[in-house]
């Protein structure tokens, strides 16, 4: 750059200030006006685009008019936007802007809920309106009339005002087929191609409304909903490959240059995938919670919806999952109504139909019935509460050796339920003893479902063993306070009562206690509630006043007291306080009943100390573990465990399926998946490792095990890369199968284990009984392969991790493979590179 004039001299308007060269190309500067000039680069300075070079200071300022920056603030508008008020107007404005939120044009929070909420209900509401389809045809007729045939015009009019007389009626139907029928009939009268082409161009929009209610209104709000659903499934199926940008570059390398547009678009709505789930989850609830039968229309979009499997559609896959499985169960009415049936002709001794032996079904029954069974607790028939409390006792109990149940009844109709059990054979207080042939016992046991699986001597029985309880519903926690004293009187006499020929006060004992005096009696209490309190609020209250009876309670040997919260159409919360400690709450068990703790296996934990961890899923038991080391050695070994029972709802159907178990073993995964992601968020979750997952299926299944390990497989195929970033090497599952409609019963073990993070070990146990010490333990079950757990009790404790999966832990925290894992990495590809070559 060179420069013509001085630093600071004059210039008229139109002449050269400096020159410039341009790709060997000289090109003259001129300014526009007249003034002084000022230079801001150097002569033979390299200009950069968008370089100051030199500013002027006019002669005549007023020659030009300066841009001053706006520093005042701009006035608020209250512009509203223009909506229609028909119905047909409306419904369109909303499908559009649901659209736009689908294609990602989202509104910031908090608005974008409010506003997602109100925009679904107005829209679920438009779509059960039988108006609708009437006004939107009232419009395509006035467009269009006078162009049309009168006649047609006439017929069709005729069949709309038809429809309007008896537009609420529950057998009127939108007339779509008669329509459609006016219109073919006129147009096969046409001999002329081109009439007929101008007729059916002309009702185009009369044909493409009959086609979209041809089914009716529900048919019709199918269609939009599976829409609005296939929107969102088509711009998210392309990120479930991979890492977002190897997503990206198989989706620009599939659409072609002229496409880029669906590329970006695909790309900004993917963008705000977590406002759009909030839509998709607000579709599925509300059709969920109002309109239950269209779930089963629109079975297949929900099938889709499941197949997500990245974290950031998790929501939306288990949300759907959850919809699926409720849609193939019995409404909670029918249930209820079900259980009620049973509790009637079981204790109406003089009605036509008494069959006490229904109550076996609700006991024995695989079902799940927590829900519906407290209920009857409250039964305005006081025989059907006496009946619910004792089928809730022994079916929770059922794994003991129950031998005496007694009814009470005490102020206000209250009733109360006394019941003795022994603690069953695999307890570890309870070390079975042969009964001496010359001794005699007054005790019966009541035969329990688990003496299939554990081959139940009956010669093996140790009354030191006993245990007693009692249990009471209450209409309010201030009514049980005022009924305590009561309920501890019953207790005296209980003890005082006991059965002829039985002397409790030795063997009312704990076995394998050292300490003679230790408590025995267990209390549970139902409290009916109706507004829904936080957790805490509960624990706050109930701890209170634990505290202050905590001197009457060890008084009369209370070992446990356990507190149901009962919600309607909802599973009980529980509170449990023992008398080890100080009558303070056990997190361990809370929202768990202890009788079932068995079935989620607590004691094989014994080598942690728990820390129960909160969860919005009260059936999801969450525990933090830190593993017991010597005095002054540090923890390493840190770990989650999430369990969880799986039963069906159906009190019909005496098995569940293959398939159910399919979905819902799926659903539950993808909630513990969920689960451990909140807890990760937290600092505790940083140092776990070797996360385990159990779950206990409850139904029998008919099915081949071989069946059992394709299907996980798959399943832990499609959710590896999000099991093993939530550091998950363990999962268990417990099942009892049979190999045909009518063969034995056969209680199974399926373990999975991931320790490296490329190899997926899947072993197969049954649980047999040792012939010699009568404990349950695991065999290794089909191929022949023997797994690490053959031959091992099935109460192992779980071991704490070693020093090999210490480093381990370190090679995998720096996205490194360990180095004593290569070795068995090249047998693994050796043995697959061979069978593939086979």
């Amino acid at each position: 750059m060179q420069y013509l004039v001085e630093d600071g001299g004059h210039v008229f308007a139109g002449e050269a200030f400096a020159e410039i060269e341009v790709m060997k190309m000289v090109m003259s500067l001129n300014v526009t006006e007249s003034g002084c000039v000022h230079y801001m680069k150097r002569p033979g300075a390299v200009l950069d685009p968008g370089s100051v070079v030199a500013h002027l200071d006019l002669d005549d300022p007023s020659r030009v008019q300066q841009a001053l920056l706006y520093e005042d603030t701009f006035t608020a508008t209250h512009g509203e936007l223009l909506e229609g008020k028909k119905l047909s107007q409306q419904f369109q404005q909303i499908r559009v802007q649901l659209e736009n939120f689908l294609s990602g044009y989202c509104l910031p929070e908090p608005v974008f809920s409010v506003r997602v909420k109100e925009r679904v209900n107005q829209l679920m509401r438009i779509l059960k309106d039988p108006s609708l389809p009437l006004q939107e045809l009232q419009e395509i007729i006035s467009a269009i009339s006078g162009r049309i045939p009168s006649l047609v015009e006439k017929q069709i009019r005729k069949r709309m005002a038809s429809y309007a007389n008896n537009v609420t009626s529950v057998l009127c139907q939108f007339p779509s087929q008669q329509i459609a029928i006016v219109i073919d009939s006129h147009a096969a009268t046409l001999n002329k191609r081109a009439d007929r082409d101008v007729f059916f161009m002309t009702t185009q929009g009369i044909v493409q409304l009959v086609q979209r209610y041809r089914n009716g209104i529900r048919g019709h709000m199918r269609a939009v909903l599976q829409d609005l659903l296939r929107r969102y499934i088509h711009v998210e199926a392309n990120f479930q490959q991979g890492h977002y940008d190897k997503c990206v570059m198989l989706l620009t390398k599939e659409s072609s240059k002229e496409d880029m547009s669906t590329v970006l678009g695909i790309i900004f709505s993917h963008a705000q995938v977590v406002q759009k789930n909030q839509l998709v989850i607000e579709l599925i609830d509300h059709l969920h919670k109002n309109e239950p039968g269209l779930t089963d229309d629109l079975d297949n979009i929900l099938n889709e919806l499941t197949t997500l499997n990245k974290a950031e559609n998790a929501r939306v896959a288990l949300r759907a999952r959850q919809v699926l499985i409720a849609a193939h169960q019995p409404s909670y009415e029918l249930r209820h109504n079900q259980m009620e049936s049973i509790f009637l002709s079981a204790v109406d001794m003089y009605g036509h139909e008494f069959n006490p032996e229904n109550l076996q079904k609700l006991i024995f029954s695989e079902t799940s019935i927590y829900d519906v069974l407290p209920s009857f607790f409250y039964h305005i028939n006081m025989l059907v509460r006496m009946a619910a409390l004792e089928v809730y006792v022994r079916r929770s109990y059922i794994a003991y050796d129950l031998n005496c149940i007694q009814q009470h009844q005490l102020r206000d109709n209250l009733c109360a339920l006394e019941f003795q059990f022994l603690l069953p054979t695999s307890h570890p207080n309870r070390p079975p003893i042969k009964k001496n042939g010359s001794s005699g016992s007054m005790i019966t046991r009541v035969a329990s479902l688990s003496d299939e699986f554990t081959g139940y001597d009956a010669g093996m029985i140790t009354p030191s063993c006993q245990r007693m309880g009692v249990m009471a519903p209450f209409d309010s926690f201030q009514h049980f306070v005022e009924c305590f004293d009561d309920l501890l009187r019953l207790i005296q006499t209980v003890r005082a009562d006991s059965p002829i020929g039985y002397d409790d006060r030795d063997s009312t004992k704990s076995c394998g206690s050292n300490d003679s005096d230790e408590p025995v009696h267990i209390i549970n209490i139902a409290i009916k509630t109706k507004e829904e309190y936080d957790d805490e609020v509960f624990a706050k209250e109930f701890q209170e006043f634990m505290s202050s009876k905590a001197k009457e309670l060890n008084e009369k040997e209370i070992r446990r007291l356990s507190i149901l919260v009962l919600y309607k159409r909802q599973f009980p919360k529980f509170f449990t306080y023992r008398s080890r400690d100080k009558f303070l709450e056990d997190k361990i068990y809370r929202h768990l009943e202890p009788a079932l703790a068995f079935q989620l296996e607590i004691n094989r934990m014994r080598n942690f100390d728990l820390t129960f961890v909160p969860t919005a899923n009260h059936k999801m038991h969450l525990y933090f573990g830190s593993a017991k080391v010597g005095k002054g050695q540090e923890v390493t070994d840190y770990r989650f465990f999430v369990r969880s029972i799986m039963r069906h709802s159906d009190l019909i159907t005496r098995e569940a399926s293959f398939e159910f178990m399919q979905n819902e073993g799926e659903r539950v995964l993808l909630e513990a998946m969920d689960a451990l992601e909140v807890v990760f968020a937290l600092p505790m979750g940083v140092k776990t490792d070797c996360n385990h997952i159990f779950l206990n299926f409850v139904p029998t299944v008919t099915l081949d095990p071989a069946k059992i390990e394709d299907s996980v497989r798959s399943m832990v195929m499609r959710y590896g890369s999000r099991l093993w970033k939530l550091r998950v090497t363990t999962a268990e599952l417990k099942m009892t199968i049979r190999l045909t409609a009518n063969g034995k019963r056969i209680p199974i073990r399926l373990f999975l284990i991931n320790d490296s993070g490329y190899y997926l070990d899947i072993s197969l146990y049954k649980e047999v009984s040792d012939p010699n010490t009568g404990q349950i333990k695991f065999q290794s079950y089909g191929d022949g392969k023997k797994g690490p757990l053959d031959g091992l009790m099935v109460n192992t404790p779980y071991v704490t991790k070693d020093h090999l999966q210490s480093k381990r832990f370190q090679a995998q925290n720096h996205e490194t493979t360990y180095v004593y894992d290569l070795p068995e990495m090249f047998r693994q590809v050796s043995i697959k590179h061979l069978l593939n070559t086979a």
